[in-house]
């Protein structure tokens, strides 16, 4: 009788203990070996994929930009390969610093894990980028600048993830050890119309719709025929830190797919709050935080609030849209 009791639970641990630990493929239909299925939508965070329910690239990916290799994404043959992109450091990234003490001896001792990284990301930074193209900013911020970002939006709203979003990216100064960035695809803000009707055409209805000048080079985009045209048909115009700008919208691709990343980090990371910094009047604050200012933040911020010599995202960027697209999102009622 013991021997059949016995011989009952090592039946038992045999066939239940694999899907106690969660870990048995069989579960789901796999086999060691096999690949393991994407949706194109993940974003990663600490090694974990994480779906947004838009289009992503990862740097791993082909057709991404990696912010990880020290080399020049764009004419790689200017430089000799293993010669640094930077004299000193050819990395473009860097580990997290000012970090609470428990979390600093276990990142040194066996690297982030998301818990940690959950402690310390809480502030999500937007830029847009002047370049115009995805493409064209990874030549300037990645190539030539030495800098990196989290994400890249494009006009088409593909998002492109270059690192891990546990890394410490260079796109924000101050900002950089407890946030995320991306840059938006956009030419930028202006104090005349001078660069904004270089970079757009208008249709026969007068909508303005983004056409770079034949001088770009990193022109194409990664949805065929993709024609990028302004959410709104008037020019915005805003004072940003001082400054009287002018800026045409973003397009509602760019919107639809930030929105659906910001509701993404937000579960990702709890801490990072669903909304922006706000004046007197309700609307968006447009001067730059003081230093206790920024360090009391958590939540979406533009690098206007971060560096007063900025003023992106710009005038044109519909914070509302964003903030309330992602609590929708999020199924918040507030």
């Amino acid at each position: 009788m013991a021997g059949n009791v016995r011989l009952l639970f090592a039946v038992l641990a045999i066939v239940i203990a694999p899907g106690l630990c969660g870990c048995s493929p069989a579960r789901y239909g796999q086999r060691p070996g096999d690949p393991l299925l994407r949706c194109g939508d993940e974003i990663v965070a600490a090694g974990q994929f994480f779906h947004t329910g838009n289009p992503v690239v990862l740097w791993m990916d082909p057709g991404g930009y990696d912010a990880y290799r020290c080399r020049r994404h764009f004419e790689p043959e200017l430089i000799m390969p293993h010669t640094p992109a930077a004299p000193l450091d050819p990395n473009r990234y860097g580990t997290r610093r000012n970090l609470p003490k428990d979390v600093e001896d276990r990142v040194t001792d066996r690297g982030w894990s998301l818990d940690e990284a959950r402690r310390v990301v809480d502030q999500f930074v937007i830029h847009y980028d002047a370049c115009g193209t995805s493409a064209r900013c990874f030549k300037i911020l990645h190539d030539m600048r030495g800098l990196s970002v989290h994400f890249m939006l494009d006009i088409d709203g593909t998002i492109y993830q270059t690192l891990d979003l546990k890394e410490r990216a260079w796109h924000a100064g101050t900002a950089n050890d407890r946030s995320l960035g991306v840059e938006i695809a956009h030419i930028g803000a202006y104090r005349d119309m001078k660069t904004l009707d270089e970079w757009y055409a208008k249709d026969l209805f007068g909508w303005p719709y983004v056409s770079p000048p034949k001088w770009l080079k990193e022109r194409k985009v990664r949805t065929p025929w993709f024609v990028g045209r302004a959410a709104r048909k008037e020019v915005v115009t805003g004072n940003i830190n001082g400054q009287d700008l002018m800026q045409y919208d973003f397009t509602c691709q760019q919107y639809d797919a930030l929105i659906k990343l910001t509701a993404a980090l937000n579960r990702i990371f709890p801490r990072l709050r669903l909304d922006y910094p706000r004046g007197d009047d309700g609307g968006v604050r447009t001067q730059v935080f003081t230093e206790q200012e920024l360090a009391a933040w958590s939540g979406l911020l533009g690098h206007l609030h971060v560096t007063k010599e900025k003023v992106d995202p710009g005038p044109a960027f519909d914070w509302d849209r964003v903030v309330e697209g992602a609590r929708r999102e999020r199924g918040m009622t507030w």
